[in-house]
């Protein structure tokens, strides 16, 4: 019988081309089957949030660097600062000018908590010191989180811990505002150090200094730092924030600066998919050590910081997306597994001993991460491969057959995975990243 007018032409030709398999084209298949659960609306979390506040505050994603520039920093995407060593003050003033927030430094210096170990600063010192401090600046609405220091302090050291304790506790009851704590923590300290010091901040986020720890072809040691913070935060009830802290202060090796853009980028991304919901990059200071190199970090951090804050807001699909798993992830070629390489070298405050260079030895990690999260009524997946050297073919299957278009959201344009049928395959080069994004495709509109 012939048809009687176009739609019913159309509608049969998209039967047609549902029931086939092979039928692909680089902009992903047509289909009216819609009838799985895969395209039901993500939980809408966080939405009590402010809009106008950083994480874990508010509903911004906390992108920032260590001694920025307000002026030169805030045109090429950060809005978030700090914290600095020297001039706080100073620095706040500029950034509240130039309307970026900052990490604001409060605390006592390292020399004289060092001397108080045989001289004990009592507690009603410290407390009232602190909160002089915070109640000097804490009407600026500038300061997103405060920054204690000293840094790495010593979880065996019980004046220390002491002061953790203490000064955590006045910078709460001096803040009305009730903006989170964070303390560094050094590139080789464990989840069960981590949870000792960890208890007393909202924050936790220690040094994730690939390079500088020995890690340079071996950069899924990005998730074993993340996941020492992961660990810790789980085993104190999962109430502080984890936080990514990646290198940028000395220049690589002259045979590798042109790899600086993948590192930057697999750094951050594996960092997010293993959990850090915020980067702070160490640091923004154009030091003597960065001479040749300053410029490229500085342009690939930048890059990362434009796509996660502005361009596809993939930092609010990380912090508030609804984790899925309907995604079936095979590896189709390439390593299975990378191995991290054992810390010969001086990592910060201490070396690792014999011991702990052995059970590092024993480390190993899939090549490929991966993350899948529901952000409204699209489904995104985020996967990083950590080989050094060589690519991995993934095939991605579990999504609805043929109404699915697929996107790369980092190359912010629609230069789309192969498709056939409703099997996604993909090659992702050393080092690579991606994040697929998959969107309902209604062939005649809703």
């Amino acid at each position: 019988m012939k048809p009687r007018n176009t739609l019913t032409i159309v509608l049969l030709w998209f039967c047609v081309l549902a029931q086939t398999r092979d039928t692909w084209c680089d902009n992903g298949t047509l289909t009216l089957n819609d009838s799985s659960s895969f395209w039901r609306p993500a939980k809408p979390i966080g939405q009590d949030l402010p809009a106008d506040q950083y994480y874990p505050r508010g509903r911004l994603f906390p992108f920032s660097g260590f001694a920025g520039v307000p002026e030169r920093d805030r045109p090429v995407g950060y809005s978030l600062l700090g914290p600095v060593y020297v001039e706080p003050a100073a620095f706040l003033a500029s950034a509240t000018e130039a309307g970026v927030r900052v990490i604001y430094p409060i605390g006592i210096g390292k020399e004289e908590l060092a001397a108080s170990e045989t001289n004990p600063l009592s507690d009603a010192e410290i407390r009232t010191r602190i909160q002089q401090q915070v109640a000097g600046v804490r009407a600026n609405d500038s300061i997103a989180w405060w920054y204690l220091v000293p840094e790495e302090l010593r979880y065996w050291r019980e004046h220390e811990i002491n002061y953790l304790k203490v000064a955590a506790e006045a910078i709460r009851q001096a803040d009305p505002k009730d903006r989170p704590i964070w303390i560094y923590e050094p590139n080789h300290r464990t989840a069960e150090s981590l949870a000792i010091t960890g208890k007393y901040v909202d924050i936790i986020g220690k040094g994730a200094y690939t390079n500088f720890a020995g890690q340079t072809n071996s950069r899924v040691w990005i998730r074993w730092s993340m996941e020492q913070q992961t660990d810790a935060i789980e085993a104190l009830g999962g109430n502080q924030t984890p936080i990514l802290v990646p290198e940028m202060f000395q220049d690589p090796q002259p045979q590798d600066r042109g790899r600086i853009a993948d590192w930057v980028r697999h750094d951050v991304v594996l960092g997010l998919i293993h959990g850090a919901k915020g980067v702070v990059v160490y640091s923004l200071f154009n030091r003597p050590q960065l001479e040749n190199s300053f410029d490229d970090y500085y342009d690939a951090y930048a890059g990362i910081a434009r796509e996660l804050l502005q361009n596809r807001k993939l930092g609010e699909v990380i912090l508030f997306g609804e984790a899925r798993s309907d995604l079936v992830i095979e590896q189709v070629t390439g390593p299975e597994n990378v191995l991290i390489t054992p810390q010969q070298a001086k990592v910060e405050a201490n070396s690792l001993t014999e011991t702990e260079q052995q059970e590092q030895a024993r480390i190993s990690y899939p090549a490929i991460s991966t993350r899948e999260l529901a952000f409204g009524n699209k489904r995104y997946l985020f996967v990083c491969n950590s080989s050094d050297d060589q690519s991995v073919e993934l095939s991605v299957t579990g999504f609805p057959p043929g109404s699915t278009l697929v996107t790369e959201a980092f190359s912010f344009n629609f230069l789309h995975p192969r498709i056939r049928g409703a099997e996604l395959h993909d090659a992702v080069p050393p080092l690579g990243v991606r994040c697929y994004v998959f969107s309902e495709f209604s062939p005649i509109g809703q």
